[in-house]
């Protein structure tokens, strides 16, 4: 590892334009402040690389937070494209006893249908980031410094066959990877007409007899989540 690589606290910044999605996280308390990052591309591996960062304790009495990589603290962790479930514990130093506050930023750049869950392991607890962006608690100098591990699944993809001569023949093959459950679904176009619908989605949707022009994927999670997706089949 360079001392590229090191970070210390919050002192740190990277080339974002290889990065497909990208969550920042940021913690508050005591007065404090300080960050990580968990990025998605394809240029990424599952272990530590050129593209993750290691990090270095905050000054004594501040708060630092980080992921991990195996033991290893990482202040920027960079993974392969999200194509399936993720898991990356999180953990915080809060360098004092006090009450921290969590913000989730650029959750915009996943795809719509991609879902975020905060899990507290100290609390037994999970928080929808989709819903909810922000996360305030109480934490001691005596607590476990593992503390979190957050949730990512993927959004959903398409494939799109293409109509063939004058007849409506084509077709958008949804797939949503992971373990989302979308708790009702439609797909509908831009004329409020409806193509297909239904309940417990997740895995593979096929939708045939498609004229060319732009269709709607409606979801709706059972968090309350709802979202769409836009895809067209052309002529």
């Amino acid at each position: 590892m360079t001392d590229g690589h090191r970070v210390e606290g919050s002192a740190y910044y990277y080339n974002t334009n290889a990065v497909e999605d990208h969550l920042n996280i940021t913690v508050s308390g005591n007065d404090f402040m300080d960050q990580t990052d968990i990025n998605f591309m394809p240029e990424a591996t599952p272990g530590f690389d050129f593209y993750d960062a290691s990090k270095w304790l905050s000054a004594n009495g501040q708060p630092t937070l980080y992921t991990l990589i195996g033991e290893d603290l990482i202040a920027i962790n960079s993974n392969p494209s999200l194509e399936n479930t993720v898991a990356i514990p999180m953990g915080l130093v809060p360098g004092a006893d006090g009450v921290f506050t969590l913000n989730f930023n650029d959750i915009a750049s996943f795809p719509q249908s991609a879902m975020m869950v905060l899990e507290d392991l100290q609390l037994d607890s999970l928080v929808d980031l989709r819903q909810n962006n922000s996360y305030t608690f109480t934490m001691l100098e005596t607590d476990s410094t593992d503390r979190f591990i957050i949730h990512f699944q993927p959004g959903v993809t398409a494939t799109v066959v293409d109509q063939d001569c004058d007849n409506a023949t084509g077709s958008i093959t949804y797939t949503q990877n992971g373990t989302t459950v979308w708790s009702s679904y439609n797909v509908k176009d831009n004329n409020n007409n409806t193509y297909a619908q239904g309940t417990n989605y997740t895995g593979v949707l096929t939708v045939n007899n498609l004229a060319p022009q732009e269709y709607i994927l409606n979801l709706t999670h059972a968090s309350g989540y709802t979202t769409q997706e836009f895809f067209t089949v052309n002529s």
